[in-house]
């Protein structure tokens, strides 16, 4: 199978791409980023942002599977890493990743330093592949707007996230502390809605697996959600720390993971 990645640049592309946001993440016409704006960031002339695209080349057609959308900020060199989606089948299978790398490589061509954008905190994979691969670091808590104006349904957790910031010099932080899991357990406080020490780093848990608690308790989900978004707002947003590493640790069978915090 061959997979190009490009920019998109016709009708049938922003038709595609309009497409795949409505199949990947249910979204409704008045919710998806729409033709007219799609249009917008794929002019050069000035450069509004970088339109990306994974096509998957037969010798019928040229599907999009994968789509990358960032906007120009009022930051001089920065990127605002608006949407990214990848088809579900195709999912897990680096199509997202690579399509971030092209990001990066097009950004540099136009003498870009920063992207920011924002993710969902709880979702372990993503910080994994943003914290631990790319060099992301976690700048701001972000309560879902949406929920707080009472749109969203009882059982809805809030979309809380995270206001990332990378350097597109660097895929990743050469200064990362280089211990394991048990060493950072060990050395580091881990901080809780209870107990929240005055410490330069501090060891935050998360859910090992959100999205399935989400779907099996929501309660759970809930709780968890409200106890981390008090340790996040506490740190990030009123002391100025910032989302720094991940881990994942295991003992007795029992999986978890955390982030470190440090303060700068």
């Amino acid at each position: 199978m061959k997979i190009e990645y490009r920019k998109l640049a016709s009708q049938d592309d922003f038709s595609q791409c309009i497409d795949l946001q409505r199949s990947i993440f249910g979204l409704s016409d008045i919710d998806i980023v729409s033709p007219l704006i799609l249009q917008l960031i794929a002019r050069e002339n000035p450069s509004m942002g970088i339109l990306l695209g994974a096509f998957k080349i037969t010798e019928e057609k040229q599907e999009l599977i994968g789509f990358i959308i960032s906007m120009a900020t009022s930051l001089e060199r920065s990127l605002y890493g608006t949407v990214i989606g990848v088809k579900t089948q195709y999912l897990n299978k680096g199509y997202g990743l690579y399509l971030i790398l092209k990001l990066r490589e097009e950004a540099l061509k136009n003498n870009l330093e920063y992207l920011f954008g924002v993710y969902e905190p709880l979702d372990k994979n993503l910080a994994h592949l943003y914290i631990n691969h790319l060099g992301f670091i976690g700048t701001h808590y972000q309560e879902d707007i949406y929920y707080l104006n009472g749109t969203n349904k009882k059982d809805h957790v809030p979309t809380d996230k995270i206001l990332f910031k990378w350097d597109l010099k660097s895929l990743s932080k050469d200064d990362k502390i280089k211990n394991n899991s048990r060493e950072w357990l060990q050395l580091y406080p881990i901080a809780t809605s209870d107990n929240m020490p005055d410490s330069p780093h501090v060891l935050v848990e998360i859910p090992y697996n959100f999205d399935l608690m989400k779907k099996e308790d929501i309660k759970k989900a809930m709780y968890w959600r409200q106890r981390t978004k008090e340790i996040f707002t506490h740190y990030i947003n009123h002391r100025n720390y910032i989302i720094y590493d991940y881990l994942t640790s295991r003992e007795n069978q029992i999986k978890k993971s955390f982030y470190l915090l440090k303060a700068q």
